[in-house]
């Protein structure tokens, strides 16, 4: 007996992914601000909010100046929206970073397959992401640990 899933069935798991991760994020604000209280939750989501708008500026930014098509290229809006995602919660989850590793690289293979992205395409979004992203992530966690001193 063989197990197969369609091109649509697929198409709605990686349609899943991101918003699956955004709810996430939302049930660990909730449960962190409980016990961790609201101040740090609410550094957590101004810095994850930093994360998505700089994806989409840089999505912006392709758009009107064409920066991937001159390349034969697409910015993957896909890769940089989990990559924000991925990176909060490895942030707050240090624990999880396998699993959350093996879960974007299961989306990039699946985004691959549907032909939603090419390899070089997810590359060169996560290399032009992911620097502000572990900057962002840095300093929201400078900020969480100053604010715990005091």
């Amino acid at each position: 007996m063989t197990f197969s899933l369609t091109f649509e069935q697929l198409d709605n798991i990686a349609d899943a992914y991101i918003p699956s991760l955004g709810l996430l994020c939302a049930l660990l604000f909730y449960k962190d601000s409980l016990s961790h209280g609201l101040k740090k939750q609410a550094i957590r989501l101004i810095s994850l909010s930093l994360s998505i708008s700089w994806a989409y500026l840089l999505m912006f930014i392709d758009m009107q100046l064409s920066i991937w098509p001159r390349f034969n290229l697409d910015y993957s809006t896909h890769t940089a929206l989990s990559l924000c995602f991925i990176c909060h919660l490895n942030e707050i989850r240090p624990r999880r970073r396998a699993l959350l590793i093996s879960s974007f690289m299961a989306y990039a293979l699946l985004m691959m397959y549907q032909n939603y992205h090419s390899l070089t395409d997810i590359i060169t979004t996560t290399i032009c992401i992911l620097p502000p992203l572990y900057w962002n992530n840095h300093l929201m966690t400078q900020v969480i640990l100053r604010q715990h001193k005091y």
